[in-house]
């Protein structure tokens, strides 16, 4: 970072790899609607000055290393991945994926974190922090 601004980047993850976990693609029978989610904190991280952008895998159609090619092309500092239960396998594995490739500070976050709290880090042992609850305050902390 060095004095430059805090680049963070907001990804709803791929759902291609819900095909092997699930036995279908979640492509056109869940995955109508924006990210809300990370909207909103998208939207609280400009408001304080921050560098912010969000990737829709899902709405992209990219599978999970066109994802984690996209993510590593952008330079974030921060990684900040939303996963609700079903997404969760795909979100994880692209925590995993993008690990050893980047210096970036991964954050998971999302309606499978709020109810899962207690087991997330285990799930996902990759992460550097999880975020329970209304992400737009938790993110200007991290």
């Amino acid at each position: 970072m060095h004095g430059d601004p805090l680049r963070v980047l907001l990804v709803a993850p791929p759902v291609d790899f819900m095909r092997e976990v699930y036995g279908f693609s979640g492509q056109r029978t869940y995955r109508n609607q924006l990210p809300l989610g990370i909207g909103y904190i998208a939207s609280s991280l400009r408001a304080a000055g921050i560098d912010v952008a969000i990737l829709d895998a899902a709405a992209h159609r990219w599978d999970l290393e066109q994802t984690v090619r996209r993510v590593l092309s952008a330079e974030p500092d921060v990684i900040g991945i939303t996963a609700i239960t079903l997404e969760a396998p795909t979100a994880f594995a692209l925590v995993r994926a993008l690990r050893p490739r980047t210096r970036a500070r991964i954050v998971v976050g999302g309606a499978h974190v709020n109810t899962n709290w207690r087991t997330v880090g285990s799930e996902c042992p990759d992460a550097d922090a999880y975020v329970a609850g209304d992400g737009e305050g938790a993110m200007l902390d991290i």
